[in-house]
């Protein structure tokens, strides 16, 4: 992403604003503007929705049963729900082939024809998923939930949409709207816009062109996105999520090289890691566990004293979790040795078996070798 679609990007998710181009016959609804909803416009869309099931839940069909009947018919099973979620990952995975193979073909040609075959599948899931889909709308499409859902979406389009000077859309005559084609195209813009790709918003919050404003403006969500901190948008505050993490990590006593800043995969990786360091440390300030060193840490893992007084054993599962957390502590030659004792330890199905023979071959790591007898 370059710097120009940043700023582009930046001022997309502050203003939490967008346009929408219509195919509508009024020249006033040719270009809408539509924003994201507040809490109260949310309460209210919430609200509408519960009264219309209210009034309607004896008039219309409910989704089970309409799955009662379609199942009957064989229409429409339940795992057809899974395929279709199945396809439209598919279909996103296809669709970033699709882009980098085409980007990549500008260098290399033999990417050409991989992005041929790319489209090719994704043309194939894109129509087995439109037949799925419109199959599930001729089941469900008259349903209670989905009836209600859908006048819910329409509820929040008609609050949040306004002429190119501002004027609401519609005023007080929303329900009287006869033009289906313009509220769904409304309703698909808003829920297309309901959030922004994380990659997007991690290049957005560790970019220059954000953090000085991130700088200026953290102690006020306010100041930067114009709302209260409650009604900002789901993208908006996945920005001010990552911009926290990116502090964390830019303020960290030994923060990570800006490479790994700057990509997703090896900054995750690194976080992963930290995290794992912190658990460490807790584990050793609760379980007061001494630097291991070449020594292997034992401790007593039976129960503790609850704050009555009164001994709490442990059940297994968390004898277990607290047993590895423990040697998890270990250095990693000694996590080692204790692999291999369990390993002779189960080769000898049960059977007594000396200390010296489990521990062959670790005596020098364990300081057995300037004992005398322990060759």
């Amino acid at each position: 992403m370059d710097e120009v679609n940043i700023e582009e990007q930046i001022r997309s998710i502050v203003s939490g604003r967008w346009i929408v181009e219509t195919q509508s016959p009024d020249p006033k609804r040719r270009i809408v503007i539509m924003r994201h909803p507040t809490q109260k416009e949310m309460q209210l869309a919430d609200f509408y929705k519960e009264k219309f099931v209210e009034e309607n839940k004896v008039n219309l069909m409910s989704a089970s049963e309409a799955t009662g009947m379609a199942i009957k018919n064989q229409i429409w099973f339940p795992h057809y729900d899974e395929l279709l979620e199945e396809l439209q990952d598919r279909a996103t995975q296809l669709e970033k082939d699709v882009a980098d193979y085409k980007e990549q073909s500008k260098k290399i040609i033999a990417y050409r024809n991989r992005a041929k075959i790319a489209q090719k599948e994704l043309d194939r899931v894109s129509e087995r998923i439109a037949n799925l889909l419109s199959r599930k709308q001729s089941v469900f499409g008259n349903t209670l939930e989905y009836v209600s859902e859908r006048r819910r979406l329409y509820s929040i389009v008609g609050m949040v949409s306004e002429q190119i000077d501002g004027k609401p859309l519609w005023n007080d005559d929303f329900d009287l709207e006869q033009d289906g084609g313009l509220l769904d195209g409304l309703a698909s813009s808003y829920l297309q816009n309901l959030r922004t790709d994380t990659s997007i918003i991690r290049k957005v919050a560790r970019s220059n062109h954000w953090r000085f404003r991130w700088a200026v403006g953290k102690n006020n969500a306010e100041s930067l996105f114009g709302r209260p901190i409650y009604d900002l948008s789901v993208t908006q505050q996945e920005l001010l999520f990552w911009s926290q993490v990116y502090d964390s990590a830019i303020e960290a006593y030994e923060p990570p090289p800006n490479f790994v800043i700057e990509d997703d995969e090896k900054f995750d990786k690194w976080l992963e890691e930290k995290g794992k360091e912190r658990e460490k440390e807790s584990i050793k300030k609760h379980y007061k566990i001494d630097s291991p060193g070449h020594n292997e840490n034992f401790k007593v893992i039976d129960g503790e004293y609850d704050e009555d007084g009164y001994w709490q054993p442990y059940t297994e599962e968390e004898k277990n979790r607290i047993a590895d957390a423990i040697y998890d502590q270990n250095a990693p030659m000694i996590r080692n040795m204790q692999r291999v004792t369990k390993r002779r330890l189960d080769n000898n199905q049960g059977l007594s078996v000396e200390e010296q023979h489990l521990r062959r071959g670790y005596f020098q790591v364990l300081g057995w070798d300037r004992i005398k007898g322990k060759e």
